[in-house]
């Protein structure tokens, strides 16, 4: 049976400020301290006062240096408390407030190194909420970072996040790492939290004829979509035995159409998409030739 109190990580990035608040509410006693790591959020000084407690400690980085920088920061800080889990969470996700005790009283082997509930995107109709209950634990591959209770001791045997990934598959990079490592990903299907991934593009005639229909689209930054595209197909050379990097490639090229459904400026978010691809690209076949060389 693993024990807890655990520590809790939050990474912030001009966040919504009523739901930051609600985040941090839900949470606050069910840990022993809250590490907020804030990567030069523009209203930083908006909110910074309103979560003035004494188990919460605020870093600010004074600028955007990736989330995996600053969840191996706030994990690091847990570390130094002699905390053996920690709980990594969003900005805008929403925990019951009865999440911990629900996840840690359950038995998991000892080669746990992610443990986890199952997540619903607030954002999304019906059809993606729905919540499986059997079975009630599952081991799966991966998950997203958001509401992981993460085995302190695994996280530093694998390296921890990569930060030259710095944002977006940043968790499933760790995912496949700790996997290599022999450890394990554990899913409590019936515990449910909030959790929103980006800005879901509804149901349309366009999106039915481009082959997308009831298809999770999400619409993001321009800048969001380099990281995206790029991230992707590196995470996949890195990894290949969870998915073939080039057919990753092929993914994203047709998932270019998706484009025509997000809101402007569409131009610079192909360009940026492109640009992505292209450096993904890069990545795997300099590592095939440095691979090859040794």
């Amino acid at each position: 049976m693993i024990k807890y109190p655990i520590d809790a990580v939050i990474v912030t990035y001009n966040p919504d400020i009523r739901l930051l608040l609600k985040n941090i509410e839900a949470v606050i006693d069910q840990v022993n301290n809250i590490f907020v790591i804030d990567n030069g959020s523009a209203n930083f000084n908006q909110w910074n006062s309103l979560i003035n407690r004494p188990n919460i400690a605020v870093v600010p980085l004074f600028e955007n240096k990736g989330i995996a920088y600053a969840q191996n920061l706030g994990i690091k800080k847990s570390q130094s408390q002699n905390s053996d889990w920690v709980l990594t969470l969003d900005q805008d996700t929403v925990l019951p407030t009865d999440y911990v005790r629900k996840i840690m009283n359950n038995s998991f082997p000892n080669n746990a190194g992610i443990i986890s509930g199952k997540f619903v995107d607030r954002s999304w109709t019906e059809f993606s909420t729905q919540v499986y209950e059997e079975p009630k634990i599952e081991e799966v591959h991966d998950i997203i970072s958001s509401g992981n209770i993460i085995n302190i001791h695994a996280w530093h045997k694998v390296g921890g996040f990569d930060e030259k990934l710095f944002i977006d598959y940043v968790d499933f990079d760790f995912d496949y790492k700790l996997s290599r490592f022999g450890y394990a990903i554990y899913r409590v299907n019936d515990v449910v939290f909030e959790h929103e991934i980006g800005n879901g593009v509804p149901e349309s005639g366009m999106k039915t004829f481009l082959g997308l229909k009831q298809k999770h689209v999400f619409d993001h930054s321009a800048c969001r979509l380099y990281f995206i595209n790029r991230n992707r197909i590196i995470v996949r050379a890195k990894f290949p035995e969870f998915g073939s990097p080039y057919r990753m490639i092929f993914r994203e090229i047709i998932n270019l159409r998706e484009i025509i459904l997000f809101d402007s400026p569409k131009i610079q978010k192909l360009k940026f998409s492109i640009k992505g691809i292209f450096a993904g690209i890069h990545f795997l076949f300099r590592r095939r030739y440095l691979d090859e060389a040794n």
